[in-house]
This record gives C-alpha cells, structure tokens and sequence, in this order.
C-alpha cells in the first residue's frame, strides 16, 4: 500500500493512520443485504444458511473421544425479532445419548462468498449468576469465518479462520471474556499453524445484555470491535497472511468438547441461550476508487458521495470549508488527502481521514 500523504493548510486538527470507525459510523460501507440477515422472519434463508444436524462438534479430532454435542435443527429457533442457539441436555433419543452428552445448534453460510469487508452480529450470549458470581464454564458461543479445501486424501491444503467470537470453555469461565483471532493452517496433513490471537475481558457479563462484536477485514489488516469500539489491530506482518480466499460463515453455541469430553458440571443451569438480533456484513464503496474528487465549497462537502478515492482534495488556497456542528465524516483514499485553505471542524464534530487499499 502507498503511503497517504497529508498536505494541511490554515486548519487544525489531529489524523490518527489507524484511527479505525465501525461501518454503522462511516458512510463510505454499503450494507450488503443479500449476505446479512435480521432475523425479522420466520427462518433463515435456505439460499443462504442451512443448519447442521447431528453434527458432534469436534468429534473425529485426534484428541477426542466419541463424545461432545450433538447439533439438531431443533435447537435453532426464531421469534420474528431474533434468532435463537439452545444448548442442554440430551435426555429424549438414548441412542444419541450414547455418544453425545449435549445438544446445540448453529447455523452456517452455503457457500464460500465472505472476504473483505465488515462483520458484526448484536447478542447476547450465553451465562448466568450462580453464588452471586458470572459463571458460563464450558460454553463456547461462535461466531467466526474458514476457508477449508482438502486435498484427495481428505487433508487441508490451506485452512484460513477468522475468530471473531470463539472463546474457549475455560476461557468463558466467567461470560465476560471473549477471544478473536486468525489462524492460517498450511501444508497438507501436517496442520502447521500461525496465528495472531488477543483475548479481552468486558466489565460486565455477556449476558446481563445486547452487544455487538465485529471484524474489519481487508488484505492487510484486520481489526476486531466490541460494541463499536476497535479492541485489536492485526497487521499481515504480526501473522505473514490474511485470507485472501472467499469463506463460509458460521453462528451458533457449542459446548467446548475439550471440557471434559463436552459434558458440563452437573450444577450448570441448562438450558442456555445465545441469542442473535442481526448479522450485518457491509462492503466498502470502491466504485470510484480509481478516480480523484475535489470539494471547494460546503455544498460539495455536505453533498459528497461516499466511497473510496484515489486522491481527495479539499480546498483550494483561498476557500473556506466547514464541518456541521455535530457532523461525523470518514474520507477514505488510496494515495493522498490534500487540504488547502481554511478547513474548520468545530468542537464536537469528527472528522477521520483512513488509508484504504483499492480492491
């Protein structure tokens, strides 16, 4: 990526390169409705998602045994507002229950067809007080990408996983600490791996309300947000890859098999929920990205439209340009961004300048 370059005159203000701002906050991301879903209907759309059944999460894995939850269409339920992921005990098939302690449900994306853009999801997961204490031991609530082809004898050429939500059991212990990650597997059966992982832990529970996690991903860098907020920043130099493949998409709660085989502590309240409101997936505008753009009136500014620039020139020596009170702009360009001239952005306005890779 080329180096943006600022050229500021008689105006002042403070750029920040990796000031970073959640797509709902920065008009030059589009909504991509035909790949998010509000769960506002009666299902998901069978074009895009289907739901898993009788899959045992992580069963086949070297290290675990024939035991771990089962997944069943059951589990996955809507109220015309949200979606719902059921975990709890296996108690009517006793065949299942021969190998399965637990059932849940999830659901996943059809087809390879996420790659660069903004994710997020708005929900609550999964937890309860017990002894006045947060306590979600064992849950592992998910929401997260893969890239996984196999080669002829069924081993994974390049295995590429964004986590975005994917605590582990013991690392849920408390329902408020959640990990993200990138993990890039390569070279066949051997399953070696590099990674850029960061866990975080909120002031309160998961649990106790909404909130919304999310993933910036572009070639170079991918950034993880908790309710707006960016919370980790991995550049392709802290992992040597970013996916670069289209993914699938998966949502849903898992019992961590890892945890004693995926059967929870006799005194864990069950059943448990993790509750979904939307999943949003937006694309950045590069319809114009090739293009230079210049704004010397406030016209022109309040009139822009969004979207990546090759070059955004604003002003012109002589002119006198000014933000709203109030306003909240994001100029997104691939080479420079000059300012030249009076440029004010009056206290309680922002005003973000990103350098962006035309894709």
């Amino acid at each position: 990526m080329k180096k943006l370059i600022f050229i500021i005159s008689l105006g002042v203000f403070v750029i920040a390169l990796k000031v970073q701002i959640p797509a709902g906050s920065d008009a030059n991301w589009r909504l991509n409705t035909y790949l998010s879903n509000e769960f506002n209907d009666a299902g998901v759309d069978p074009n895009l998602w289907y739901i898993p059944e009788g899959r045992g999460w992580g069963r086949g894995h070297p290290s675990c045994p024939s035991y771990g939850t089962y997944t069943s269409r059951d589990q996955v339920t809507f109220d015309g507002n949200n979606i719902t992921f059921t975990a709890e005990q296996i108690n009517s098939d006793p065949i299942i229950q021969i190998l399965y302690d637990m059932v849940t449900g999830f659901i996943i994306s059809n087809n390879d067809e996420y790659l660069y853009g903004f994710y997020e999801i708005r929900t609550i997961l999964p937890g309860y007080y017990e002894g006045g204490n947060p306590y979600g031991y064992g849950f592992q609530p998910e929401f997260w990408l893969y890239f996984q082809p196999r080669d002829a004898n069924n081993c994974i050429i390049n295995y590429d996983e964004i986590d975005i939500v994917e605590p582990s059991g013991n690392q849920f212990a408390q329902a408020n600490q959640n990990c993200v990650g990138i993990h890039d597997y390569i070279g066949g059966c051997d399953d070696t791996q590099k990674y850029g992982h960061h866990c975080f832990t909120s002031s309160t529970p998961f649990f106790e309300d909404y909130h919304t996690f999310g993933a910036e991903l572009f070639p170079d860098r991918v950034i993880f947000y908790f309710d707006d907020n960016p919370i980790s920043y991995l550049e392709e130099s802290d992992i040597e890859h970013i996916p670069d493949s289209p993914m699938r998409l998966v949502i849903g709660f898992q019992v961590d098999w890892r945890i004693n085989n995926g059967i929870l502590p006799s005194s864990t309240l069950l059943p448990q929920t993790m509750i979904v409101d939307y999943f949003r997936y937006y694309e950045l505008n590069f319809d114009n990205c090739n293009l230079d753009v210049t704004i010397l009136t406030n016209s022109q500014l309040n009139n822009f439209e969004f979207g990546v620039r090759k070059n955004i020139n604003i002003g012109n020596g002589s002119s006198s340009i000014s933000l709203d009170q109030g306003d909240n702009v994001t100029f997104r360009a691939t080479e420079s961004t000059f300012i030249e001239g009076d440029f004010t952005v009056p206290l309680g306005s922002e005003f973000n300048v990103i350098p962006t890779i035309c894709n």
